[in-house]
């Protein structure tokens, strides 16, 4: 039986700009990112991921935050969601909505562990 890894999923939106959706092998943590221009920001965005979220903190909207790159989870009226906060300050990605706070920080957790080695599916059409 072959073991399902974790993914980055490439897409494009209507209008031509890239964006990549990200899902452990267990689909527990699903991030969408914000939309590109073009493809070569996007991929360095995805190299920074494997990079930053390995060494970034959790702060939840409240708390103090040390320097970037760290994690921020809101409560929000949709649920919990979580962002990733770049080395230079700028929001990489945010995620879906989650039921509970704890949910969302299993989430980030799985990301962490998982993004430096999550294969890449190219669902653009050129």
């Amino acid at each position: 039986m072959i073991a399902k890894r974790a993914v980055f999923e490439i897409k494009q939106n209507p209008t031509g700009s890239y964006y990549f959706t990200f899902h452990d092998s267990k689909c527990i943590a699903t991030v969408i990112s914000h939309s590109f221009p073009n493809r070569s920001e996007l991929e360095s965005c995805i190299s920074n991921i494997r990079v930053a979220s390995v060494i970034a903190d959790i702060y939840d909207c409240l708390m103090p935050r040390g320097s970037p790159p760290y994690f921020t989870v809101k409560n929000e009226k949709e649920g919990a969601t979580f962002s990733l906060i770049g080395f230079h300050g700028e929001t990489i990605f945010s995620s879906v909505p989650y039921l509970s706070e704890s949910q969302c920080k299993e989430a980030i957790r799985i990301l962490k562990t998982t993004s430096q080695r999550a294969g890449i599916v190219d669902l653009t059409v050129d």
